[in-house]
């Protein structure tokens, strides 16, 4: 009996001695490994470090225009924020967090006017809707800066304060003649129909078509249902779309 539980207690010693040897190689082995860190930005893989042998890892602090380095995160969300000094124990994947600086966007309509505020604080990243100008005779194309046309459905990524300017184009009228019989003569040639039309561009220089008929003098242009002549030049158009008719002497 006596020497069944000698027996069965040097097994114990035995199994104990058998764990704790398991143990400390496991451990010994754990404290030596590395592991593959790999950082992220957005979607983008940004590149792929190793820990040392504690599990510990050297990350960078990246610079972006128009952010502030906000620190790496353990999840996508970033709200799990990875520690200097925190020790990792398998492979793991690192997001880096940004803070959006803030700039002023001031808006100067060249000529035109602009309905509500003439500046935005906008943040790196953002989509804003940008104001639509208007202009007297102009068309607006869109905003530039720096020279450069500005994409309205684009994410602002400038990194300081900016002036967007307007940029326009001139409306381009008609004028549309009814030579009453006779024939329409401009720009070296002769129109013969009962309608001529002639593009009119807003702020531009406009020298009318004339008008010849057989057995007549051309006495200028009447303006359609007013008494009024079209004169023979304009400096600068800046009418509309008008209906003219000859008047014969």
């Amino acid at each position: 009996m006596l020497k069944s539980i000698v027996k069965s207690h040097a097994c114990r010693i035995a199994l104990a001695i058998v764990c704790a040897t398991v143990l400390c190689a496991a451990f010994s082995a754990c404290s030596g490994a590395r592991y593959f860190v790999t950082l992220v930005d957005g979607d983008e893989i940004m590149t792929t470090i190793l820990t040392d042998t504690s599990g510990r890892a050297e990350v960078p602090s990246p610079e972006k225009d128009g952010y502030v380095f906000d620190g790496w995160y353990l999840d996508a969300q970033l709200q799990d924020k990875f520690e200097s000094g925190d020790v990792l124990r398998a492979d793991t994947t690192l997001y880096c967090g940004w803070t959006s600086n803030r700039y002023t966007v001031t808006f100067d309509a060249a000529g035109g006017n602009i309905s509500g505020q003439t500046s935005i604080v906008i943040a790196s990243g953002d989509i804003v809707e940008l104001p639509v100008p208007t202009k007297d005779g102009y068309r607006f194309v869109c905003w530039t800066c720096d020279g450069e046309d500005v994409d309205p459905t684009a994410a602002f990524e400038r990194a300081s304060d900016v002036t967007y300017t307007a940029k326009w184009a001139p409306n381009v009228y008609t004028l549309t003649y009814h030579p009453d019989g006779g024939i329409v003569i401009g720009d070296g040639e002769k129109f013969v129909g009962d309608v001529v039309t002639q593009p009119a561009v807003y702020g531009e220089p406009l020298t009318p078509f004339t008008a010849g008929k057989n057995g007549y003098t051309f006495a200028g242009w009447r303006i359609d249902g007013t008494s009024e002549m079209l004169a023979g030049y304009y400096e600068s158009w800046s009418g509309s779309d008008i209906e003219v008719t000859a008047v014969w002497r």
